[in-house]
């Protein structure tokens, strides 16, 4: 009996183990990296030592994912992207984290997407698209990037080409007025890099409720009265 016991425990552990790894995913070029995680959506995802067929090579590749009651973030970064083939390439990076329960809607919902890039040598360009899927779906190779419809809508920021060093961001805003529990966030960056270029690379989206107009007018009533006690104390002391 003990034994049976032990056996059935042992399954359960591993029946349970994968399961804590599958709500994230990282892929490069549709293949998926070993993952270092905790469970989503709150937690970090590591790969390391990424090498492509192409000869790019990403040192550490990491996804983050945060929640809390009044906003959901995902976090990409990249320690260093090297380009160690003789000519130009470009990979895919997708990044994908799902269960998010919060926030939904109503009130609408704000949708910040933002790139940085951040070169040392060579020239090259980044772009990324930053997805909220209602279908707390995954990346390529598990799923299809940004596949479902309302809203799975993406927020494209506009590419970036670098040429030598110098750091590069921009962030585009959206608002999402239908979301509901549970869904995910995902990202997808493109890389193209001469040879020899290498860079870093971060990506951010962040979800927050719109204030609702009760608290937008409450906020601008205790400004005006602030204001005001504020222009009190000035005449009172002239």
């Amino acid at each position: 009996m003990i034994k049976l016991a032990s056996f059935l425990s042992v399954v359960a552990a591993l029946s349970i183990a994968p399961l804590a790894h599958a709500d994230f995913e990282i892929s490069v070029d549709g293949t998926n990296c070993n993952l270092t995680a905790s469970a989503s959506p709150n937690g970090t995802a590591v790969c390391s030592a990424v090498t492509t067929p192409s000869d790019v090579n990403i040192s550490v590749l990491s996804l983050t994912g945060e929640q809390s009651p009044s906003f959901s973030q995902e976090l990409g970064s990249t320690l260093l992207i090297q380009n160690d083939s003789a000519s130009t390439q470009t990979i895919t990076i997708d990044l994908a984290d799902s269960n998010f329960s919060s926030p939904v809607t109503p009130p609408s919902i704000y949708d910040a997407s933002g790139l940085t890039v951040d070169p040392t040598t060579g020239i090259g360009s980044v772009s990324l698209t930053s997805c909220v899927d209602q279908a707390n779906g995954l990346v390529p190779p598990s799923g299809t990037f940004c596949a479902s419809p309302a809203p799975g809508e993406a927020s494209a920021n506009g590419s970036l080409a670098f040429s030598g060093p110098g750091t590069q961001s921009n962030t585009t805003f959206g608002v999402i007025t239908s979301l509901s529990a549970p869904f995910s966030l995902s990202q997808e960056i493109t890389v193209t890099l001469s040879a020899g270029a290498n860079l870093n690379v971060t990506s951010s989206q962040v979800l927050n409720p719109v204030p609702e107009p009760a608290a937008v007018l409450l906020l601008g009533t205790l400004l005006l009265g602030v204001g005001t006690l504020a222009r009190k104390r000035i005449t009172t002391k002239i």
